[in-house]
């Protein structure tokens, strides 16, 4: 025989000072809960210590390359006299290259970080002049020109980007230096140019 079911529900024991056991539970609960975060604030602590005490090289890394074999495939393919920077003084860190083929027009790229930290590339094609100079100058206006060993060099700017270039149009084949470099790297570069 059964034992018939109380319709009452059990009364919850006390634990201490008229608390019952849910409540003990959840304050217990809560402290767990602040327990873990001030324990997770101590570790961060701890380790944003660390992350400042390590010695590490001042700015981000600048990964350089060797852009001696694509000036080569370059200079080999291309309709017009390729140039590349010669002579350069220290502290100018080639960082990136290629050579796009299309249409029937070649474009020849080398990009640069700066003795300042800047950015300044060369920019060379066969593709009609005013598309290509708009694009690489970030349609930028016209601040003069410049002579620079007997070639007559337009300067542009670019407020959006800071972008200051040199350019000109020579025998079907367009030059662009440019970047967010100051005008004297930009100069600089475009002087070093060779073929």
């Amino acid at each position: 025989m059964s034992t018939p079911l109380s319709s009452t529900p059990p009364t919850p024991e006390p634990v201490t000072d008229g608390e019952t056991v849910a409540e003990s539970h959840a304050r217990r609960g809560r402290g767990s809960v602040r327990d873990l975060v001030l324990s997770l604030l101590a570790v961060l602590a701890v380790v944003g210590v660390i992350v400042l005490a390590s010695p590490r090289e001042g700015g981000s890394p600048v990964h350089e390359i060797d852009y001696s074999s694509a000036l080569a495939d370059a200079r080999r393919t291309a309709s017009f006299a390729v140039v590349a920077p010669e002579g350069l003084p220290a502290g100018w860190r080639p960082t990136s290259t290629r050579t796009d083929r299309r249409n029937g027009t070649t474009h020849w790229h080398i990009g640069f970080v700066t003795p300042k930290d800047a950015y300044a590339s060369v920019e060379q094609s066969d593709r009609a002049p005013y598309a290509f100079v708009g694009e690489m100058t970030e349609r930028g206006t016209t601040q003069g020109v410049l002579q620079i060993g007997g070639t007559a060099w337009v300067r542009t700017f670019s407020s959006l980007r800071d972008h200051r270039a040199l350019w000109n149009t020579t025998d079907g084949q367009t030059t662009v230096v440019g970047g967010t470099a100051s005008w004297a790297e930009l100069e600089q570069l475009t002087r070093a140019l060779r073929s």
